[in-house]
């Protein structure tokens, strides 16, 4: 039986259809590289705390300019992250439930409007964390803290790399080396080895 004492009102046993879901939820977080280097009982306590939501196809899970306050983890479907820029909408990727695919990570430890958009482009479920549970479970534990925030950093700032890179792919202008495609007398300034990059 699952038991959580470390959040007031929350020192007795989880019901038995509660203590699947929370099982089926730490399950998820456990292979989440975001939550590598947080031990178990940590994890328990998000995975307690966390909610599972269901979105049917072709609807809005957050919206760009608006707050988001929850980090969402595909549990089923496919969802789609779309940017508006100048009146159209863009879509930037699509995140299958078959591999380990989250976003809004950055609203747990921060808030601010969210500049993104998620839809869903199948019915979908998803794990969410709030920021209130996320700051709670930080409150108790706050030696995970730092590592844990380090981490949703490193992650972002991978996949904001990784959209780059599939972005540059996609392209028109032809890359060359001293960047004089930005016009025919400017060139990209060459940075200076011996002051570092």
């Amino acid at each position: 039986m699952v038991y959580f004492m470390n959040l007031p009102g929350h020192n007795k046993p989880a019901a038995p259809g509660q203590t699947c879901q929370i099982q089926e939820a730490l399950s998820l977080l456990r292979k989440m590289p975001l939550f590598k280097d947080i031990p178990v009982d940590v994890l328990q306590l998000f995975a307690y705390l966390s909610e599972k939501e269901y979105f049917s196809a072709r609807s809005s899970i957050l919206t760009q300019g608006r707050t988001n306050q929850k980090m969402y983890v595909i549990v089923s479907g496919k969802v789609a992250i779309c940017q508006e820029y100048n009146g159209r909408m863009y879509n930037l990727q699509q995140l299958p439930s078959e591999d380990i695919n989250y976003f809004g990570e950055l609203a747990l430890p921060a808030q601010f409007d969210s500049f993104f958009s998620a839809w869903a482009e199948t019915d979908t479920a998803l794990l969410s964390i709030s920021r209130a549970a996320f700051q709670k479970v930080m409150e108790k534990h706050p030696q995970t803290y730092g590592k844990t925030v380090e981490n949703i950093i490193k992650l972002h700032i991978n996949r904001y790399i990784d959209q780059n890179r599939r972005l540059i792919e996609k392209t028109e202008l032809e890359a060359v080396p001293d960047g004089s495609y930005l016009s025919k007398t400017a060139a990209c300034p060459q940075p200076n080895r011996s002051q570092g990059v």
